[in-house]
């Protein structure tokens, strides 16, 4: 049964019973790839005693739910039930049927137990689809930067997105091959790649081109030259953290000991 006939309470039930489902199944899919609980807990957000429980569960963990406890409806089952086998489902009209021959309970506990009635034919629940953020999609346009245990998931879904926006693809397909030619030190292909992206017609890329063109020698240079400033600007990097552990407000002599020091 959709949840949107479902009455509020239930629906609400319903949605974070489907919620925690698609964690579980998100969790018991890594498990099965390979992943440890540390990688798991990671990825997923969860804590690793809820990863551990969960793995070791075997099959979706339920919330228990307690029994309930005899009430007003208790002497009407047998009646109850012989209005369900017939097709009377209105809880108005058995309410008022009820009470004309003694019931003192309400009209909502005759339609909590209505409602009860609709569950045994409710088709099984699918748990609903979470999409992944656009960080993470972005991430995944570049295989190598994607977490060993969600390949399989991530590649399906650039696969799919690529088939429906082909505009994604190009976009990928351009980034791939800049990216092989700074591996391979191709320096020929610069001004190929700028043409490419050019005749494109994504904007985005267009930009990030035309800014790169317009310093185009010094990247002809980064390509085939075997110096690189890397290392400085990891010290510069380093430097700059250093100087935010202490607020701004180091003198030279404090930052040149934290600098020098092997436990810096």
């Amino acid at each position: 049964m959709p949840t949107s006939t479902l009455r509020r309470p239930e629906r609400i039930k319903r949605e974070q019973r489907d919620k925690r489902y698609q964690r579980w199944a998100e969790v018991d899919s890594l498990h099965k790839k390979g992943c440890g609980i540390r990688e798991i807990s990671r990825i997923t957000g969860l804590s690793r005693v809820t990863v551990r429980r969960w793995i070791q569960s075997k099959a979706f963990p339920e919330i228990s739910t307690k029994p309930p406890r005899p009430g007003l409806l208790e002497p009407w089952q047998e009646w109850l039930e012989e209005q369900r086998i017939n097709g009377n489902h209105n809880a108005g009209q058995l309410w008022r049927e009820m009470v004309n021959v003694g019931f003192t309970g309400s009209e909502t506990t005759v339609r909590d137990a209505v409602a009860k009635w609709r569950k045994q034919v409710n088709s099984p629940v699918i748990a609903p689809v979470r999409l992944p953020s656009a960080s993470r999609v972005s991430r995944w346009l570049m295989p190598w930067r994607m977490i060993r245990g969600e390949e399989n998931y991530a590649s399906r879904f650039i696969e799919s997105m690529c088939q429906k926006e082909p505009q994604l693809k190009m976009a990928q397909q351009l980034s791939l091959d800049f990216y092989r030619m700074l591996k391979t030190k191709n320096k020929s292909q610069l001004n190929q790649s700028f043409t490419d992206v050019s005749q494109s017609g994504l904007i985005d890329l267009q930009r990030v081109a035309a800014s790169m063109e317009a310093d185009a020698t010094a990247i002809h240079e980064a390509i085939s030259s075997r110096w690189s400033n890397g290392v400085v600007e990891g010290h510069v990097n380093r430097l700059k953290m250093l100087k935010r552990q202490m607020y701004g407000r180091a003198g030279f002599e404090l930052l040149r000991r934290r600098v020098m020091s092997p436990l810096a």
